[in-house]
């Protein structure tokens, strides 16, 4: 079972996060999602779906997946933005309560928690990073142990609040009454 999932997004989805994957049968377009996320040879990657479509959740899923089988003594540095502080917090708040509570996740992989473990942070035991920002917050120029990110995932940066200025907001409002 082990080896299927390092394989293979939606399995280990299937495997170790039963709550979320249990719900309906993943659509053929999440195996291909899955497919291209794990694939060592993709360089970039830009999912546009529309709401539902389940991006967020096969994106905790592949950071998940990507820290819990990296290579041996490969050091990662990642980095999560969305569009709000919460979001970004829920986000891993998400990752840090499986990482910490999950039976499954913590037999086959001990106790992923390391030396910093806040609510936009965290640093595995393995020495893997990461974080979780805003798109308000600037995550240009960050380091972690002299090394710059080997992922980062932009997940619903744009919102009504950040994308339309005060006179188009203006301008809609009035429309709208």
């Amino acid at each position: 079972a082990l080896e299927i999932a390092s394989q293979d997004l939606i399995a280990f989805g299937k495997l170790f996060l039963p709550g979320d994957f249990g719900k309906s049968e993943s659509p053929p377009f999440h195996y291909e999602i899955g497919d291209a996320l794990i694939e060592n040879t993709t360089k970039s990657l830009a999912l546009i779906l529309p709401r539902g479509s389940g991006k967020t959740q096969l994106f905790k899923t592949f950071l998940m997946h990507k820290i819990l089988f990296k290579d041996k003594d490969e050091l990662m540095f990642i980095a999560w933005v969305s569009d709000n502080h919460r979001k970004s917090i829920l986000n891993l708040q998400y990752i840090k309560q499986h990482f910490q509570s999950n039976e499954m996740i913590r037999y086959y992989f001990g106790d992923v928690a390391g030396e910093k473990w806040t609510e936009t942070d965290i640093v595995t035991n393995t020495n893997q990073k990461l974080i979780s920002r805003s798109n308000l917050s600037s995550v240009r120029g960050e380091n972690y142990l002299g090394k710059r990110y080997d992922i980062v995932a932009l997940d619903d940066t744009e919102s009504e609040t950040n994308t339309v200025t005060l006179d188009a907001r203006e301008k809609i409002k009035n429309i709208c009454l």
